[in-house]
């Protein structure tokens, strides 16, 4: 949709597209009460009832739509969270994973300057979370998108967790722009990572100074041939949807329209989700 209203819920009634396969990201922890584990654990077994509760509403969705859309659920570990907590989750992922198909994947996510991972202790706490998860899941990880994470530090989290997509990795483009230094991008580029952009969150964090910026980012990202694609980071809290950044795109003309759909088709391929069914 086009127009959300003041708390990013819908109703225009002239959607631009309709989406059929989607990727919803929560951290199950931070619904505990005990995202830090201050004090005692009290809450921190609930997590159990979380996650069921997120996977009966993924199966009860896809079953009104009768097949029609498909959805499933990345489960974040948290920058701002203890380590014992992201291991927590990561044993959680592991047992659901194995026995619900609808959790798909994990991400990193949260503040960069609450911890970069520039410390190999805590890189190597986090590379252990995303091991401890398991295989029946896919990886991705937010890195590189504030000046809080240098490119050394982004080329370790990236050798470290070994994702399949990366999120925001704007260090990677910046480290060429002012130092010509494109390891970031090699890196990118030989791991064939799939980038996800969300351009209002960029602007809104400060990550991309206007349209202009993000324009460099896309061809610099097409001059290496590294894939990307176009995703909304949180809606209803910035009150922004998949339509409205891809026409905002266009009208600024910071992507042209070979772009975008290249971009929607490398959505597809790079889903985490099963092939369709139906």
């Amino acid at each position: 949709m086009l127009h959300l209203g003041p708390g990013g819920e819908g109703g225009d009634p002239d959607p631009l597209f309709r989406i059929g396969r989607l990727e919803l990201r929560m951290n199950p922890l931070k619904r505990t009460g005990a995202v830090f584990l201050k004090g005692s654990h009290a809450g921190l077994y609930d997590a159990d009832r979380v996650i069921k509760a997120a996977c009966s509403g993924i199966e009860d969705v896809e079953l009104a739509w009768g097949g029609r859309l498909q959805a499933g659920l990345i489960f974040c570990f948290g920058r701002d969270m203890a380590p014992e907590a992201n291991i927590a989750l990561a044993r959680k992922v592991s047992e659901w994973s194995a026995q619900n198909r609808k959790i798909v994947g994990v991400d990193l996510a949260g503040p960069e300057s609450v911890n970069p991972l520039n410390d190999d202790k805590q890189l190597a706490q986090m590379k252990e979370a995303y091991e401890i998860a398991g295989s029946f899941v896919k990886r991705t990880v937010h890195v590189g998108e504030t000046p809080h994470v240098d490119l050394e530090t982004f080329l370790k989290t990236i050798e470290a967790l070994n994702p399949d997509r990366v999120g925001h990795p704007i260090i990677a483009a910046r480290a060429f722009w002012d130092k010509k230094d494109d390891r970031g991008l090699k890196i990118l580029q030989e791991r064939d990572l799939v980038c996800e952009l969300c351009v209002k969150s960029n602007f809104l964090t400060g990550a991309l100074k206007d349209y202009e910026e993000c324009k460099r980012l896309i061809n610099t990202f097409d001059d290496y041939g590294i894939r990307y694609t176009f995703s909304t980071d949180a809606p209803s809290l910035q009150v922004t949807s998949l339509a409205e950044e891809l026409v905002a795109l266009l009208e600024n003309k910071s992507a042209t329209e070979e772009q975008i759909l290249r971009a929607l088709k490398v959505a597809e391929e790079a889903s985490f989700l099963p092939p369709p069914t139906v």
